[in-house]
């Protein structure tokens, strides 16, 4: 009836941890209506932060949490380079897993840093508009040294809609 498009999770900021029970409710869900899941590890830098505390979400956490749900289609957004380094044999054992730009804060030529570490085929274009800048991740993916047929499929988001 509400025509859901995806879920999105936040559990940094809710204050829940990726190992409660509960997901497991809410996995049977994603799977029954083929919806894809939205995993917010974090909205801003959390330096940042002087009003709300939101929770770390463990490495750990993350890891039990796609083990358990390899069959759902899932973006890990806002990912760093050091979590998306810990995290790339998720990448390759999966073509369902992706990470959008929106994390990728971390120096110059992120992009193509994360191309070759998990593949251009796992990114996909997201801005974390409205708290961040949408023409600071534009032009990241626009400045990348990349072919224009790999930054088409980034905003275009091409490997994950075939998985939707």
């Amino acid at each position: 009836q509400l025509q859901i498009k995806a879920v999105r999770l936040l559990p940094g900021f809710h204050n829940y941890a990726l190992t409660d029970p509960v997901l497991d409710r809410v996995n049977e869900l994603l799977r029954k209506y083929h919806l894809p899941l939205l995993l917010t590890l974090r909205i801003r830098d959390e330096r940042s932060s002087w009003m709300l505390h939101p929770q770390k979400i463990a490495l750990d956490e993350i890891t039990v949490y796609l083990d358990k749900s390899k069959d759902i289609v899932t973006i890990l957004s806002c990912l760093r380079a050091n979590e998306m380094s810990k995290l790339k044999e998720y990448f390759h054992e999966r073509n369902n897993l992706f990470t959008d730009v929106s994390g990728f804060k971390d120096g110059n030529f992120i992009i193509e840093k994360a191309c070759e570490l998990i593949g251009s085929a796992h990114i996909v274009y997201g801005s974390s508009a409205p708290l961040l800048n949408l023409q600071s991740t534009v032009l990241l993916v626009d400045r990348a040294n990349l072919p224009d047929e790999t930054k088409a499929a980034i905003f275009a988001g091409t490997s994950l809609l075939s998985q939707i």
